[in-house]
């Protein structure tokens, strides 16, 4: 999968693709653009082939930076809602976004590819978007080891209410007065933790309450900013309430989404 292109000169590029079997790969595709090539026309971000690469480490690189250079692309897969629907556009950039910064290099996660590919596969339709971005960004944590710990809340009417501690990475009731010494606290609606419940169960997000959805969306994007320690420049396109001026650790209920108070 095509996650970025550059342009090298008038016809090579450098990308950055994501592998079912080596995880994410840059390098250089020469030639790729010319009419004759063996890259199908070129690479264009967010379309699946058969790549083939020679890849070996930089011996004068004192970093030990790898180089990648790309010998052939056979183009399978293109996703038509992405070209028909700007807000599938958007999130399937997002998508790509996330997964370019939260694996590293030459790390597989084949069962990473394979939801990417499914979400890809599944855009089309404005009024499922949260809902598959929702589990599309809880299974992308999964496998990269960050997926959130969720507690029950406690039985009694009185409860203390549900909070996310994105230090912890978990759900979990929380008293009042919060706890300093487990860093920002996220307070989080019933139907939040009702829809973060059943992604934790493997379950898709159908018939969902929409402003729920919508929160629990929001709520693993703002977990992941928090765990990447940078704000994705597709971030603010897919949710426009999380701005770049905002830390990573903002506190409040189902952060950041003031619109729904």
């Amino acid at each position: 999968m095509v996650l970025r292109t550059w342009d090298w000169s008038e016809t090579s590029q450098t990308c950055a693709v994501f592998s079912r079997c080596h995880g994410v790969l840059r390098g250089l595709a020469k030639g790729s653009k010319r009419p004759k090539a063996a890259f199908s026309g070129g690479l264009e971000i967010l379309t699946r082939g058969q790549l083939g690469f020679v890849h070996r480490a930089h011996r004068s690189s004192a970093s030990g930076s790898e180089l990648t250079t790309l010998t052939e692309w056979n183009l399978e897969e293109i996703f038509p809602a992405l070209r028909r629907h700007l807000q599938s556009h958007y999130a399937g950039l997002y998508a790509a976004d996330v997964v370019y910064h939260l694996f590293q290099p030459g790390d597989p996660h084949s069962g990473a590819f394979d939801d990417l590919c499914d979400f890809l596969r599944g855009l089309g339709h404005d009024a499922d978007l949260l809902p598959a971005l929702a589990g599309l960004q809880w299974r992308l944590l999964v496998h990269a080891g960050l997926g959130p710990r969720l507690h029950d809340p406690p039985p009694g009417a009185q409860s203390p209410p549900m909070a996310f501690f994105p230090q912890l990475g978990e759900l979990a009731p929380v008293p009042d007065p919060a706890p300093t010494d487990r860093g920002p606290v996220w307070r989080v609606r019933e139907s939040t933790r009702a829809c973060l419940a059943a992604l934790a169960r493997g379950e898709p997000l159908r018939n969902p309450d929409p402003l729920g959805a919508a929160r629990c969306a929001r709520l693993l994007a703002s977990y992941l900013r928090y765990e990447l320690e940078q704000h994705l420049p597709t971030l603010s396109v897919v949710f426009p309430d999380l701005l770049p001026a905002q830390p990573g650790g903002i506190a409040g209920e189902d952060p950041p989404f003031p619109s729904a108070r």
